[in-house]
């Protein structure tokens, strides 16, 4: 049984809400990318983005994924979406833990963000067409670190965690 388990996917596939049911159904602790990046920056996610942009935004998410993979085992973590975009970075989650992606439809991913206000990159753009290009770069690379993929559309957090630590049990 592997004792680290990292949520890799697109916002707002539930990573977080994922990552704290299977954290409870296993009693390991759970690991939230979002407030990593808020304790090294000193501000929220969309702050970062705002006042950084998305390459400083992406560094700090680096920087994340090297802490979260140091930590001790076992634990449960969300991975930033963008961290499989590195290749180093990519090959590092997979060797580093299970790989779970929360693979969901586009138009679940846009309903979950709604106007896109509280995420950083919307403002003044088109959420599904954002959302859409974002993840025709990223789903082959979700795909290649991933150890398992769970779809999440029409299933419950719970429904969820209860997939994954069945595969992690085997």
């Amino acid at each position: 049984m592997s004792a680290r388990v990292l949520l890799v996917g697109m916002m707002a596939c539930g990573k977080s809400t994922v990552g704290r049911a299977l954290a409870q159904q296993t009693g390991w602790p759970y690991v939230d990318n979002d407030e990593l990046v808020a304790a090294l920056a000193g501000h929220s996610t969309p702050d970062v983005a705002a006042t950084r942009g998305p390459d400083g935004l992406h560094m700090l998410e680096g920087f994340v994924v090297e802490e979260i993979l140091a930590m001790d085992p076992p634990l449960v973590a969300g991975i930033p979406g963008s961290a499989v975009t590195t290749a180093t970075t990519r090959e590092q989650i997979r060797s580093g833990g299970f790989v779970v992606w929360l693979r969901a439809r586009m138009e679940t991913l846009a309903a979950r963000v709604g106007d896109g206000s509280s995420r950083p990159f919307f403002a003044g753009h088109d959420v599904l067409a954002t959302l859409q290009r974002l993840n025709e770069g990223r789903e082959p690379l979700y795909e290649a670190a991933a150890h398992l993929v769970v779809d999440v559309d029409d299933r419950t957090p719970d429904e969820i965690a209860a997939i994954i630590r069945e595969a992690v049990d085997r």
